[in-house]
Parts: C-alpha cells; sequence; structure tokens
C-alpha cells in the first residue's frame, strides 16, 4: 500500500493512531510471579517485605527483590548469584529453574 493510496485526510488519523499504540507499548512492563505465587503486572512496583522486630538494633530485613537464580538446594532454597538464599514453597521450587529470574525475599 503506498501513501499515495491512503486518502489525505485519514493520513494525521493513522498517524495518531500508531503513535498511541507505540506510546501503550513502550510504557507497558511484563507480568511477573509475586511472593504467593500469584501473577502480577502491569507496572506495579513490587511490594516490600514488612519489616521483622522493629527495633533500633534489629537486623535489617531483605527486601522483594529479582535475582537470576544459579542454584537450588532441595527441598525449598533459591540460590542466587550473588550468593543470596531464599526460601520458597515446593511447588514454587519446581517450578524454578536454574537461570530464571525470581521475586524473593532475599
Amino acid at each position: 500500500m503506498s501513501p499515495q493510496s491512503v486518502p489525505a485526510r485519514w493520513r494525521p488519523l493513522i498517524g495518531a493512531g500508531l503513535t498511541v499504540v507505540l506510546a501503550a507499548v513502550a510504557c507497558s512492563r511484563p507480568a511477573y510471579v509475586g511472593t504467593d505465587g500469584v501473577r502480577v503486572g502491569g507496572g506495579r512496583p513490587a511490594p516490600r517485605v514488612a519489616p521483622r522486630g522493629g527495633g533500633a538494633d534489629s537486623a535489617p530485613s531483605p527486601d522483594l527483590t529479582r535475582k537470576l537464580v544459579a542454584g537450588k538446594e532441595p527441598p525449598s532454597i533459591l540460590i542466587a548469584r550473588d550468593g543470596t538464599r531464599c526460601t520458597v514453597t515446593a511447588r514454587r521450587y519446581a517450578e524454578t529453574r536454574e537461570g530464571d529470574y525470581a521475586w524473593c525475599a532475599w
């Protein structure tokens, strides 16, 4: 289809439509699996893990982050590339492969 075959009055509308579609695709983010195994997404930031303890001298709680899984330790521990570990459910352990990215409180 050549540009001459499209009526001149439609060209601005086609350009605007393409702009909207490209903007929507550029702004979308892939879904990810949350801590409970439920898929969430839509560009929402990952939730933070509630602090443990609460005292000034308590150890900092880990944040929910996405890391590359470099290893697995039965029955339920995922090991990230940086050596941090995360305990997950048996189902999530079985579904996660080495080389996958996983959201967890590392």
